[in-house]
């Protein structure tokens, strides 16, 4: 569904809040949560020319990616993924160094990568921590290719999980996600489906090296030929209905295909392309559930009243300008309605839940002013619509509409 947010204020530039702001909404930004990297090198990134000079960790713990030298330096090549950069690896010589954050040193993790390697190179390594001895972690392609990832443990010894032989996977982009734990063991998942598992149950190794991205330190020959879009790293393992929602997030905005759990299909050409700022809440069972989320976006659901085992509601918007600058397409009574256009997707039905807005930046705003628009009968016309008022500060520049009913907006336009 589709669902506009009616204001009647021309909005202004929007700052982030501290509440699940992190990828899909899952656990916050602001260095105080589990979420210890995130580069998405479509934010805040510097270039000279289109190499990288700097690439800036969304996290919050400042783990930022810089080369060592010029001749480091990935370059940025735009409109590459559905729209989007990605940063390209030369390998031979760039690559990019994270710092020795504490948060970069684990003994379990969640880890996302959206990418591609060029497979007429062998060993293309994405990341980790350590040397090829003694690594607290890494992610590499190896001699076939296939994905590998050796932990050194406390025990001093090693092991690794490898993949089988994905060759033509490796070669397009795809979303990748590696987890470990001792409780759980390795997990490598490609485009949302499980490829490898072990039940290795040993505690890894920390160091006090330096994270690399797109190199292997003291090992020649591993520079990544190949390209990352976002790189994601939890210091904790994120649970099944987490790890699907950030899968859903990165398919939609990357206009990559998930051979499972591809929930949101509101991404899709057939349904108008919300690919942006998608976030959701679900859960799988009463140990694996997200029960509220903001993303990267303006709008934080939660409190849904029905959320039961394998039940998710997400949403996406258009990327269209959020001024409330159209006077012609809105009912009665409404002044002007924003250009951007939202869409939700409600799986299972997830009951009515709590819609907040984070309006930061505006100014003055009176609640009794606010409006949420929904197109009721999806003819991509609003004028002929019912808005839905009563929306109330909750703190700050928080507003809420309570208790929406989501089969007013699932699949339709707001």
């Amino acid at each position: 569904m589709k669902f506009l947010i009616v204001l009647l204020l021309v909005l202004l530039p929007i700052k982030q809040m501290m509440a699940q702001t992190g990828p899909g909404g899952i656990l916050s930004t602001g260095g105080t949560t589990a979420l210890a990297l995130w580069l998405d090198v479509n934010t805040n990134v510097s270039v000279s020319g289109i190499n990288i000079t700097s690439w800036t960790d969304l996290s919050g713990y400042g783990n930022n990616a810089v080369p060592p030298a010029t001749i480091n330096q990935p370059s940025r090549i735009n409109n590459t993924l559905n729209g989007f950069p990605v940063a390209r690896f030369d390998g031979t010589n760039t690559y990019l160094d994270a710092g020795n954050n504490a948060s970069l040193s684990m003994t379990q993790w969640s880890f996302f990568l959206v990418g591609r390697v060029n497979t007429n190179k062998n060993y293309n390594y994405f990341f980790g921590k350590g040397n090829d001895a003694q690594e607290n972690y890494e992610f590499l392609t190896y001699n076939n290719p296939f994905m590998h990832t050796p932990i050194y443990f406390t025990t001093t010894a090693r092991s690794w999980l490898d993949t089988p032989n994905p060759t033509a996977a490796i070669n397009a982009y795809s979303v990748w996600q590696y987890d470990y734990s001792a409780a759980g063991g390795r997990a490598i998942y490609l485009n949302g489906a499980s490829i490898a598992t072990d039940a290795e149950n040993r505690t890894p190794q920390t160091n006090a090296l330096t994270m690399w991205i797109g190199n292997e330190r003291s090992t020649t020959g591993r520079v990544l030929n190949g390209d990352i879009a976002e790189l994601i790293m939890y210091n904790s393992r994120v649970n099944s209905a987490q790890r699907i929602i950030i899968w859903n997030y990165l398919a939609a905005k990357y206009g990559l295909t998930l051979a499972s759990n591809d929930l949101y299909t509101m991404d899709d050409p057939a349904n108008g392309n919300y690919d942006f700022d998608v976030a959701g809440i679900g859960r799988e069972d009463a140990s694996n559930i997200q029960s509220s989320s903001r993303g990267t976006g303006l709008v934080w659901v939660q409190n849904a009243s029905g959320l039961g085992n394998n039940k998710y509601l997400f949403w996406g918007h258009d990327n269209g300008t959020l001024p409330a600058t159209n006077t012609t397409d809105v009912p009665a009574g409404v002044q002007a309605r924003s250009q951007r256009v939202w869409r939700f997707q409600n799986i299972g039905n997830v009951g009515n839940f709590d819609l907040r807005i984070d309006l930061s930046g505006l100014g003055l705003i009176t609640a009794s002013d606010l409006r949420l628009l929904v197109d009721d009968n999806n003819d991509g016309v609003f004028s002929n619509d019912t808005p839905i008022s009563g929306a109330t500060l909750v703190s700050g520049n928080i507003y809420q509409f309570a208790n929406v009913n989501p089969g007013r907006l699932s699949e339709k336009y707001f």
